[in-house]
């Protein structure tokens, strides 16, 4: 399982309203978990190797995805009404994969939704983080995560147990991908 994780943070520019991290992290979870929606993008990754009730091998991911589009300054009128029920400022957005190791078979699915209606959204309630787009959803909670992806061609549910605490990537969390800060 990665996540990405934040850190110091400050505004590009003024104008961006975006924050982005700059150095080490100061971590905490299972708030960490949750979306940190000031932030262009952020992800909650997962692969692994399972077998079914025969022996049968198969590998998995499930990526979801929040993208900020916007800086949520435009959503509301001013009688702090939502200006459309349809109008977010963040993207969810998920991959999943399936591998048949026996039968040599790869599979693969995407899916996208904005943040409204309750079709797709990326929230934390106490110490529950929740992101779901239609029925592919991922819930984490500090004893178990469940995870569930239904396309096409294949599907999966999983609940797994944690056995131990989050490992943290890069310098205590921080790891720059790129020469910009954003990157």
């Amino acid at each position: 399982m990665g996540i990405i994780l934040l850190g110091p943070v400050a505004p590009l520019s003024a104008s961006d309203n975006l924050m982005y991290v700059t150095g080490p992290c100061n971590l905490k979870f299972p708030e960490d978990h949750g979306p940190h929606e000031n932030y262009r993008t952020e992800w909650w990754y997962y692969t692994g190797n399972v077998s079914d009730q025969t022996g049968l091998a198969f590998g998995f991911q499930l990526t979801f995805f929040r993208y900020r589009i916007g800086d949520g300054t435009n959503e509301s009128n001013e009688n702090g009404f939502k200006t459309s029920a349809w109008r977010s400022s963040q993207l969810i957005l998920a991959h999943a994969a399936l591998s048949d190791i026996n039968a040599k078979k790869h599979h693969q699915a995407e899916i996208m939704a904005r943040q409204a209606l309750d079709i797709a959204g990326a929230v934390q309630e106490n110490d529950k983080t929740k992101v779901f787009i239609k029925n592919w959803s991922l819930e984490m909670m500090p004893q178990q995560h469940r995870l569930e992806a239904d396309s096409r061609d294949f599907s999966f549910k999983f609940t797994m147990m944690p056995m131990k605490n989050p490992v943290l990537h890069g310098d205590q969390g921080y790891s720059r991908k790129g020469q910009k800060v954003e990157s």
